[in-house]
């Protein structure tokens, strides 16, 4: 596995522990965690305990990600190969924290070994910049106008160093969509919020752009959530973004992609889309109207077919629309001898899932990943299952339906087990009788 893979993998693990907070029908993105990929989970872990304030919500060194919390904002830790490789004048993302006495808190950081490298006074207070093991640098602020007693370091905001602030203004408020709180905060920097909370803020302060080595050097970011990644990406390119990765990685319950903004400062986009309580499984789940026009091309199956094997055997199959017509149940009287087998089709949300009922006596659920745009074929991955302790446990794990004419189709399964994938053989299926009508109402005679 690349280190790449590793690390978007282990992103993905630390989201789904962190839960979704976007839900479908959101079509805005949401600031989720604060990213870090460091060298060293162990070293860096003890770090942002022992001096920064957080504390360790999900400690999976092993799996190569770690779940921090500072006062409900998460941070995900993620293993990188090599430091930080950038600049000193270059484009960075950085975290600010507050404490209520600046000289206290620093003299115990330097105490402890953090390497200090700074200080100075902005418009709202003074601050030193500390360097973590990984090499990012992080600032710790006392605020002029602060008031409350802080037992531990908080975090206060993100900068995000830009080289152009016209540039920097259009990509992070009009692509993603957040709102300017002022341009008269102090000069050079422009606040931004979202939902009410101040997130980052642009600061007109580099001369060069940053030059990451995603998935390979450590870097800052943040992790952006979207209700649908697919959809949000084919905006976000249609507005010049350049996504790292070609398509999202799938783990478990989370899609996850790298961005970069138009300095090379490195976020991630990320949808949550399952609780992630079976085995990881993964596809990414095709745009919802596409999933829609799948759905409806399944109610049209309703009706009685035969099924006929490439080894021979035969079965007859039962396909019927049912609840308002917001699930399609398949039922299969003969591929197993003296058993039946229910497989439920139904939209959740944007997605279009499938729940297998095995003789296998494990419940698998599909995620719809792939579909033509003419429906000819549907692919549905494994996303997860239930009685499924470990993906290594023997349970269905693909199907491809391929579809010829309204009377005619074929599907074929694979059968996955111990980290191995087989394919079973085909079936062709044609139509003996269709249903007078589906229970939506609507006919059951083709599309």
């Amino acid at each position: 596995m690349t280190s790449r893979s590793a690390m978007m993998m282990a992103f993905a693990a630390a989201i789904g522990a962190a839960g979704g907070r976007v839900r479908a029908g959101d079509d805005t993105i949401s600031v989720g965690v604060l990213r870090l990929a460091v060298t060293d989970l162990a070293e860096s872990a003890e770090f942002y305990e022992r001096h920064i304030g957080f504390v360790m919500k999900e400690d999976h060194r092993d799996a190569g990600w770690v779940l921090l919390e500072n006062h409900g904002v998460p941070l995900v830790l993620t293993r990188s190969a090599s430091p930080v490789e950038i600049a000193s004048d270059a484009c960075h993302v950085r975290f600010n924290f507050k404490t209520d006495d600046l000289e206290r808190t620093s003299a115990m950081m330097r105490a402890g070994g953090v390497n200090i490298v700074g200080e100075g006074k902005s418009g709202v207070g003074r601050y030193v910049t500390f360097v973590d093991p990984s090499g990012h640098r992080h600032n710790m602020k006392q605020l002029d106008y602060l008031k409350e007693s802080l037992p531990t370091p908080q975090v206060y905001d993100v900068g995000i160093a830009v080289t152009d602030m016209g540039a920097a203004r259009k990509f992070y408020g009009e692509v993603l969509g957040f709102e300017v709180m002022t341009e008269k905060y102090y000069p050079p920097v422009i606040p931004f919020n979202q939902r009410g909370a101040t997130f980052f803020i642009l600061a007109d302060e580099s001369k060069q752009p940053a030059a990451y080595k995603y998935g390979e050097s450590a870097f800052a970011g943040l992790g952006f959530e979207t209700a649908s990644i697919a959809e949000t990406m084919t905006r976000m390119r249609a507005a010049g973004v350049v996504f790292l990765d070609e398509q999202p990685k799938a783990v478990g319950p989370v899609r996850v992609a790298g961005f970069a903004d138009p300095f090379g400062n490195v976020h991630e986009l990320y949808q949550y889309v399952g609780d992630g309580s079976g085995a990881p499984g993964g596809g990414t789940p095709v745009a919802k109207e596409l999933a829609v026009r799948a759905f409806d091309r399944l109610k049209a199956l309703s009706g009685e077919w035969e099924g006929v094997s490439t080894k021979g055997w035969k079965e007859r199959i039962q396909y019927e629309a049912m609840a308002a017509g917001s699930c399609v149940m398949e039922t299969s009287f003969d591929a197993h001898p003296n058993e039946q087998m229910v497989t439920m089709f139904c939209m959740d949300g944007e997605r279009l899932l499938l729940t297998h009922y095995c003789v296998a006596k494990n419940q698998p659920r599909l995620l719809l990943t792939e579909a033509a745009d003419d429906l000819s074929a549907l692919t549905f991955t494994f996303l997860d299952g239930t009685n499924l302790p470990s993906r290594d446990k023997g349970h269905m794990d693909k199907v491809v339906f391929k579809f010829e004419s309204p009377e005619k189709f074929t599907s074929q399964w694979t059968w996955y087990q111990d980290g191995k994938e087989n394919w079973l053989e085909e079936i062709a299926h044609t139509r003996l009788a269709p249903s007078k009508k589906l229970n939506d109402g609507t006919k059951a005679e083709g599309r």
